[in-house]
């Protein structure tokens, strides 16, 4: 997979897919019985489950370094296969953290005036996808507690609307992809009301 295909996945997730954010979740279909296996191996999901209920029957569960995960494991949105459709640790990528995943990208940088589209941006614990245009896709619980996307500023401050106060620290080039320049026609990016492509 390269780059562009990546960043048009995670967007897709974003845009067209109702999401929960649960901690240890990769694509589970959004069920009570999902919820209950993530809760019986994590027990702080507990604090996710108002906002699971939500969506039960009609979307799926992720946290960040899931949605990485699932989509290279070749999540396709079915509700019917187990993980969305993703295979587990398949197609090369084994099942790691989000810090051990920054860990073992290429090119790896705290100057985010360089980023490219696809590299994944960190901060400890956490993890999300550069779409391009100061964007970035991740599973979170904050905001909407789901699969979203946020911005992110030349600096790496994190926000939505304005609102938030982390800060991204480094970002890097995933080992799994090839990359290439985002060009016209690949990828659509909104920036405010503009459109970039």
């Amino acid at each position: 997979m390269n780059n562009i295909e990546f960043v048009n996945k995670a967007k897709n997730i974003a845009e067209n897919y109702k999401t929960a954010y649960v901690w240890g979740a990769f694509g589970f279909t959004a069920n009570a019985t999902n919820m209950q296996r993530l809760i019986d191996q994590y027990s702080k999901n507990n604090q996710y489950l108002a906002r699971a209920r939500q969506i039960y029957g009609n979307g799926f569960f992720f946290d960040c370094v899931g949605l990485i995960k699932s989509i290279l494991w070749g999540f396709s949105g079915n509700k019917n296969a187990t993980y969305g459709g993703a295979k587990y640790a398949s197609n090369g990528v084994n099942d790691i953290s989000a810090d051990q995943m920054i860990n073992i990208c290429k090119g790896v940088s705290t100057d985010f005036k360089n980023i490219e589209v696809g590299e994944v941006v960190w901060l400890p614990g956490h993890i999300g996808i550069y779409i391009g245009g100061g964007k970035v896709v991740e599973a979170t619980p904050a905001w909407s507690g789901g699969v979203q996307i946020s911005d992110i500023s030349t600096s790496g401050k994190r926000t939505k609307n304005g609102v938030g106060t982390a800060v991204w620290k480094k970002h890097g080039k995933l080992p799994y992809l090839t990359y290439e320049k985002a060009t016209e026609g690949k990828i659509k990016l909104e920036t405010g009301n503009d459109i970039v492509w």
